[in-house]
Formats: C-alpha cells, structure tokens, sequence
C-alpha cells in the first residue's frame, strides 16, 4: 500500500497531458546557395550516453530513491523494460483516470525511472514541480537527468530556465544551452524558442536565424503531432546523433545505419550547402563502410547511380567529402 504521506493531486492529470508537448515532425532541408557551407559535427557540452537497452529481464533496485515515496504495495512485474513500464503508465493516465489508477501510474513511472527510462524521468520531474517550490530541486535534478537522453527534455528545461513557461525557472545562461543543445541535434521547436530568447536578449539577427532555421527544420508555430509521435521523433534523433557519433569513431555498422537514415530524412547531417546535401553524406558514409569491408554498404552503393551523377556534376568527390566531414585526408 502507499505511504499515507503521498496524495497524488488533480493538477498531476493536466500535467502528464502538458507533458506531451506538441510539435510538428521534423524534415531536415539543407539550405541551397552557391557555394558550399560545410559545418562540424555536432559536439554536446557533454558526452551523450545511449540508454541502456534491456535485452533481459531486470529486478529493480529496491535502494533506488523514490521522490514520491511510494511503498511496497502494488503489483509491479519487475521483468518488464522500462519503455513497458513507461507505456502502462501512460496507458493508465489516458482518459479520465480513477484514483487508483493514477496511484498505479506513478508507481509505474519510478519503476521505469529507476531503470533509467529518461521519458518517466521527465514526467516525474514534472509532477514534483508541480508540488511548489519547495519540491524544485528534486524535480530540476529529475528532469536534468532525463535530458541527458532526451531531447524533448532539454527543450522542456529551455523553456522553463527561459521563463517561456510556468513556473519560470529563471536561469537565461541554462535555457540558451538546452536550447542550443538540442537545436544543434535538429529539434526544430528547439531553434524557434531559442530564436525568441535571442530575440528578446536583443540579439535580433540571430534571433531572425534560429527562427528561419526552425522552419527549415520542420517546425510550424501552432502545429501539432501525437505525444507518442513527439517521442518517437525525439529517440530517432538521438538515435541518430549516437549513430553519427559512432560512425565518426570508425564503425562500419553505424556508417550504414547512419547513412539510411540520411536518405530517410530521419538525422540531421553535417554537411550543407546543396540540394541533396543529406544524400551526399549517405554515400560517403556508405563508401566508407564499403571500403573496410562492410557488404551491405557495398550492396546499397550500387543503387546511388543517380547521386554520384549529382555529385559528379558539382565536382563533389568521396576524398573532398572525408576532409569536410572529419578534417582529414583519405
């Protein structure tokens, strides 16, 4: 049974609901003009850390600390991943949920919590935010660390350390760092309110810039996509980052992985300039991968005629492409 002390409140319901976010899917256009802009990979303040993935099943760690107190008393499968656990949660509080229910739900989220499930992290962070500013700290340190996994939760902080949303949190230095981070990572609703804080610093122009940027990334002021979608968008880009990240480290598998989600328009490259800047960076990587050895790679290459005409046709050549990307020399 639960603590005594826990009341879970009304405001809690609105909350899981702000939590979905909304914002329009992102499609990555790379920018055209006449001469190239070749711009470095995305470098993070801090290193990012893919998610642990649960390939078996896990007992949670009964010494974890729970933020809402919650007892031992309700029925949980501690074999379930934490993106199981995450989705009963969220199941539970659709609709109009019974008391107990949202009771389940929160003990669900500081399962999936404290598996390491960045998405209950941020809604948890949000609940405890709620409480007053007494419980502020806790929920800072939730949603921090959720957003060092999730982009929808450096954009959450942004706004909050902006004073772009209730309550503010009033840190300007904090809200352009998250902002920044994930705009960097391609969140194209990111870049709009990073836009609207350059903005209102007095930084017109690069105000102006975020904000075209933004559009260029997806992004429509007033648009609207699913909750689930929102996250499905913010796992593939952090996905794509990890990938990005581990191809520039030399793995042939994630040069391929990489360079399909190029073509798909799912991950945001580095190379601009062109019309088909993505698809450009998709056969460099794919023609790396080939050369040490990697056959899918190789097998993909004989369908991108069509691109290396293009690439032809600007002069463009594999060893230009690998001194843009990574600043070295084939």
């Amino acid at each position: 049974m639960f603590n005594n002390r826990f009341r879970l409140r009304c405001g809690y319901i609105a909350l899981l609901m702000l939590a979905g976010c909304q914002s329009q899917p992102q499609q990555p256009v790379a920018p055209v003009g006449p001469t190239p802009v070749i711009r470095e990979p995305v470098q993070p303040e801090t290193p990012w850390v893919a998610p642990a993935q649960v390939e078996t099943p896990i007992q949670v760690n009964t010494t974890t600390p729970d933020p809402f107190n919650v007892e031992e008393g309700l029925s949980v499968d501690s074999a379930l991943s934490s993106d199981e656990l995450y989705e009963k949660a969220r199941q539970l509080m659709e609709g109009t949920p019974s008391d107990e229910n949202k009771q389940a739900a929160v003990v669900l989220l500081n399962q999936a919590a404290e598996l390491g499930n960045a998405e209950a992290m941020r809604v948890l962070g949000l609940l405890k935010l709620k409480e007053g500013p007494d419980q502020r700290a806790l929920a800072i340190a939730l949603l921090e660390g959720s957003a060092a996994n999730s982009i929808k939760a450096m954009r959450q902080l942004g706004i909050l350390y902006g004073n772009l949303s209730q309550p503010h949190l009033d840190n300007p230095q904090k809200a352009l760092s998250y902002l920044q981070k994930a705009s960097d990572l391609g969140d194209g609703e990111s870049s709009f309110y990073l836009g609207r804080l350059l903005a209102r610093a007095g930084r017109n122009d690069e105000g102006k810039r975020l904000i075209a940027l933004a559009s260029e990334q997806g992004f429509v002021k007033g648009g609207g996509i699913s909750k689930k979608a929102d996250e499905q968008r913010s796992a593939d880009l952090m996905r794509s980052y990890a990938l990005q990240r581990q191809a520039m480290k030399g793995d042939p598998e994630s040069m391929y992985q990489f360079a399909q989600l190029l073509l798909a328009g799912k991950a945001q490259g580095s190379l601009a300039g062109y019309d088909q800047s993505a698809q450009f960076e998709a056969y460099y990587w794919l023609k790396r991968a080939a050369l040490m050895g990697d056959i899918p790679s190789a097998t993909k290459l004989t369908e991108m005629s069509e691109v290396e005409a293009q690439m032809a046709l600007h002069k463009m050549t594999y060893q230009k492409l690998d001194k843009a990307l990574t600043g070295t020399k084939s």
